[in-house]
């Protein structure tokens, strides 16, 4: 009985608490997977998708933001390394042939270049907010969808 209280996916409330605080810190801390976190949801928990996938988008987006924001207020690596490494990706992403959008909207989706440098960078080159946002919330959304329902269209498959 005292593990049941403790499950955070007994209740429909506690699997969407614990699904944002996942998401929220996946973003900041790259080693928390969300994606390993989605799949184990969709495959092990009877949650509904939707309420799920579009949580999942909020906290990580949370979490870009807070990348965005240290980006663009100039917090920076302070080892001579990594400052060529954020020159050269800020020299990238503003001479990709498609645009900081493109390179924001496909890191969003893919992962690659990674959306964690990514959202640093776009703060850190002063993209603006609102065009971060809108180009990033998609690509996630659709990233997150997929992850989601690909478990579960293999399990019905086999």
């Amino acid at each position: 009985m005292i593990l049941v209280a403790l499950n955070p996916f007994h209740s429909t409330i506690g699997t969407w608490l614990t699904t944002l605080g996942v998401s929220i810190l996946s973003g900041i801390i790259p080693v928390i997977n969300t994606e390993v976190y989605l799949v184990a949801v969709a495959t092990m928990t009877p949650a509904q998708a939707w309420p799920i996938i579009l949580i999942t988008t909020l906290g990580h987006l949370i979490a870009k933001i807070i990348l965005y924001q240290l980006g663009r207020h100039g917090v920076r690596p302070h080892a001579h390394r990594f400052q060529r490494q954020m020159e050269r990706a800020e020299d990238a992403m503003r001479k990709h042939p498609w645009g900081t959008d493109a390179v924001v909207a496909i890191s969003g989706l893919t992962g690659f270049p990674p959306f964690y440098g990514v959202s640093v960078m776009a703060g850190v080159m002063k993209i603006p907010f609102l065009r971060f946002l809108l180009v990033a919330t998609p690509a996630r959304l659709v990233r997150f969808i997929i992850v989601f329902f690909a478990p579960r269209l293999l399990k019905q498959m086999f």
